[in-house]
């Protein structure tokens, strides 16, 4: 216990919150987008089926879950899925340039978050590029930190995601909105949905945003535009068939894929600064990601149902590019540039049947799930790329003067096809009134085929958990679960890493107050891994290549309070504790992960929500990240000495504020001011990557009758 000295104040501060429990309720009015059922309270919700398939509390769930609201989306604009994910306690951002340029990387406990699901069934890894996703389609936000080992085949220790989109209602309602930033320019909202025959047996719904404007880089420019349509039927009592598509498109103009090294060959610091652009003015990144989906929910009587969705996604990324300053840069301003291209056209299927339902025995229900889900990927992707060299850097960030070339030196081909299928079963067993075990497993089979040969692999992970509840409020858990990750990272020869296994241990307390309008939780976690991708190195190319590290370990804490603490208020806000390390305890991937990282939104409805005045802050903050190689190029011992000096980001805090008016019941007015103090941070720290900087937003709202 000693090695987690945090653990000791768990109680101390679950305890009090729990003891100022209040059982009155207030009912807040939604300032535009009109929540369908779904559990939604605040900044908080009633119960998620995210890790087990099935629809519990949050208080009931084993593992540690953050909840973004689309309320909490809409009050802090965030427009993005990125920016929405960003928020959750314990996630962290790495952006290698531009932020739609395609590597713009989320990381939970140590890891990426690679898995993605849409209404709690896995998809590919096409909704990973979530900055070029917008956030609009959705309900909610719910991010499961730790092994969601039923439900994922990949059964990363990390972070699973699931987004639950907006469903449609039998009541009309109409939503539009308009929004001026600066610097980044106008943008449009709307939602709009109804009964579409008399008895309001199917529905329909249709959401959409977009905006375009300039970047803080010079010469960047970028546009982005989602749209979500829905159908639900109701083909009889019992049955419900859905069919739904979404369209999200992202272009970034002079906005490139990496950035400048902080650091000459000698060392020493290259004067570059936010504004800074490394691409050329042909430079562009164009994203387009569509997804198709049809299923339904069959009620086979009161205690049992099933379920079947199936899902297709597609993408389009064009990136024609040419970037400068990412391999190395000489102390007179010469530096390396690489032009080439990208194109790829990925595109997926992915299917889950799953039955749910309660069984008697010994005199008590217990919950019981059976189901079994596929996952297809396939992409070609091709590019070419050529080296050549600039007299001067810094003019060429100001002016992005360099003709294309008609022809590359250096082809590129990537063909990989993945394939995923596999099953699960588990139970929960009621004990007692207060005692209930989780027993299960999942059978996962998968196969990948690339240029670097065909890699197959298939495990049977068990998962166990238990939940105590100590009062109706207040529960503890443990739950348990191996772990097998399959790895996409190549060793310096080319070839596919290993998949990682291992297991992963978490033990927690939770408080449900307010009839679940606010919840509480701190959890303390542990897992282990043998064969874990770490990155070892980069190829004269600028592709970096890692190494299995076996016996390595990562141990940690989270704390978390999100929903409505009294009325009139909701908060969302968190801290995590992160440390990795290695057999020989050198911590791993120090560039990626924050070992510490604290984060917090309030809001409030002046007068208990009598006032047409609401007012709201936040601040993310968290502690260094470093790098500990030297990846471009110097020329001797004591240059990589220095160029490890300016490969560092320093703890830092960022500060937002938001206001909102509401002249009458259909009219909502309001002011976004980000980054308050204009805080200026890295999103890679050997590079001159950066987090946006200070801008201020205004928008309308207006909901019709």
């Amino acid at each position: 216990m000693n090695r987690y000295p945090l653990l000791a104040i768990l109680p101390a501060i679950l305890l009090p919150v729990h003891a100022q429990q209040t059982a009155q309720s207030v009912r807040l009015e939604p300032i535009v987008v009109e929540v369908a059922a779904g559990g939604n309270q605040g900044y908080t919700t009633r119960s998620s089926q995210a890790a087990t398939g099935w629809p519990l509390a949050l208080r009931e769930l084993p593992h540690s879950v953050s909840v973004i609201s689309a309320e909490q989306m809409q009050e802090q604009n965030l427009r993005r899925l990125d920016q929405s994910l960003r928020q959750a306690t314990g996630v962290s951002q790495q952006i290698y340039g531009s932020g739609q340029g395609g590597y713009n990387f989320l990381f939970a406990r140590g890891e990426k978050i690679q898995n993605i699901q849409l209404d709690g069934v896995p998809v590919n890894s096409l909704f990973t590029d979530s900055g070029n996703l917008g956030s609009i389609a959705y309900e909610r936000v719910e991010v499961v930190r730790g092994v969601s080992g039923l439900l994922d085949s990949g059964g990363a220790p990390g972070a699973s995601v699931n987004l639950v989109r907006k469903q449609p209602e039998a009541t009309p309602h109409l939503a539009l909105g308009a929004n001026l930033a600066h610097p980044l320019g106008i943008g449009i909202q709307g939602d709009v949905g109804d009964a579409i025959d008399r008895d309001g047996k199917l529905r329909g719904r249709i959401v959409f945003a977009a905006e375009q404007g300039d970047s803080w880089r010079k010469r960047e420019e970028s546009r982005q535009a989602s749209l979500y349509a829905t159908l639900h039927y109701d083909l009889g009592d019992a049955t419900t068939l859905r069919t739904g598509l979404s369209v999200d498109e992202g272009k970034v103009k002079a906005g490139g894929s990496h950035s400048f090294l902080t650091y000459d060959s000698t060392g020493q610091p290259t004067p570059l600064g936010v504004k800074d652009n490394p691409v050329s003015n042909a430079t562009y990144s164009h994203t387009t990601t569509a997804n198709f989906f049809i299923g339904g929910k069959h009620h086979i009587n009161p205690d049992w149902n099933v379920d079947i969705e199936y899902n297709h996604s597609r993408q389009r990324w064009d990136h024609p590019y040419a970037i400068a300053g990412i391999l190395g840069i000489e102390p007179d301003g010469s530096a390396d540039i690489i032009p080439g291209y990208w194109r790829a056209a990925p595109q997926g299927h992915s299917a889950r049947l799953a039955i749910n339902g309660r069984y008697p025995l010994l005199g008590r229900e217990h919950e019981l799930t059976i189901a079994a889900d596929m996952h297809s990927q396939k992409s070609d992707r091709h590019g070419a790329r050529t080296l050549d060299t600039i007299p001067n850097l810094y003019a060429f960030s100001h002016s992005g003067d360099y003709p294309q070339p008609d022809a590359f030196r250096i082809p590129i081909r990537q063909h990989s096809k993945q394939q995923q299928w596999g099953g699960y079963a588990a139970t929960r067993l009621h004990i007692n009134d207060d005692l209930s075990v989780i027993l299960g497993g999942r059978y996962s089979s998968q196969r990948q085929t690339g240029n670097s040969g065909r890699i197959s692999h298939a495990r049977f992970t068990p998962y166990t958990a238990v939940v105590y509840d100590f009062t109706p409020q207040l529960t503890a858990y443990t739950a348990y679960s191996s772990l097998f990750i399959p790895q996409s990272q190549k060793e310096q020869d080319g070839a596919y890493l290993k998949p990682a296994s291992g297991d992963n241990l978490e033990i927690g307390l939770k408080s449900e107050l307010a009839d679940g309008k606010l919840n509480a939780g701190a959890a303390l976690y542990q897992s282990r891994k043998q064969h874990l991708a770490v990155l070892a190195g980069q190829h004269p190319d600028g592709e970096r290549y890692y190494r299995a590290a076996d016996h390595t370990r990562t141990r940690g804490i989270d704390i978390e309070l999100g929903g409505e603490p009294a009325p009139g208020w909701q908060i969302q806000s968190g801290y995590s504790y992160t440390d990795s390390r290695d057999q020989s305890g050198k911590r791993l991937n120090p560039d990626t992960v924050p070992r510490h990282s604290a984060k917090l939104f309030a809001r409030y409805r002046l007068h208990d929500g009598q006032s047409p005045w609401t007012l709201g802050a936040g601040i993310r903050w968290q502690s260094d990240t470093r790098l500990e190689q030297v990846l471009g190029k110097t020329r001797d011992a004591a240059s990589k000495a220095r160029a490890l000096e300016q490969s560092r980001q320093k703890s830092y805090a960022v500060v937002d504020l938001m206001a909102s008016y509401r002249p009458d019941e259909q009219t909502t007015l309001s002011l976004n001011l980000d980054n308050l103090f204009n805080t200026r941070y890295r999103t890679q720290p050997d590079r001159h990557s950066y987090g946006a900087p200070r801008s201020i937003s205004i928008g309308i709202n207006y909901r019709f009758k």
